[in-house]
């Protein structure tokens, strides 16, 4: 399920909305959890949880939107594209991936172990 905002825009919000309503802040947290379509903020928490790295972002990205990826060297930045473009192919969306660290067969390898 896909979230109107991030999850710490959500807090933020719930925050505002328990010093304006004058509500203790879990009230306002299970509130907020409901308008997003769970039953509790638990239930919302538990979930994103649950979700990875690449799971996390995709969930944020529209179907034009470009995704650079910049770290340090190790920092995982060829896995996190390899796996955007996995979870991408198990929901039926489209996504191209580019390295200059990779052979071609290197990425079908890396790509048939993450699908």
């Amino acid at each position: 399920m896909r979230l109107s905002s991030p999850i710490y825009k959500l807090k933020r919000q719930a925050r505002l909305m328990a010093r304006e309503k004058q509500i203790k802040l879990h009230v306002a947290l299970d509130q907020i959890a409901t308008t997003e379509g769970f039953q509790n903020w638990g239930h919302l928490s538990a979930h994103y949880a649950q979700m990875t790295p690449a799971q996390h972002v995709l969930m944020q990205l529209d179907a034009v939107d470009m995704v650079l990826i910049g770290a340090r060297p190790g920092q995982g930045k060829t896995l996190l594209g390899l796996e955007l473009s996995a979870v991408a192919a198990r929901h039926n969306q489209t996504g191209c991936f580019f390295t200059l660290d990779y052979t071609p067969r290197m990425y079908v390898n890396s790509f048939w172990r993450l699908g």
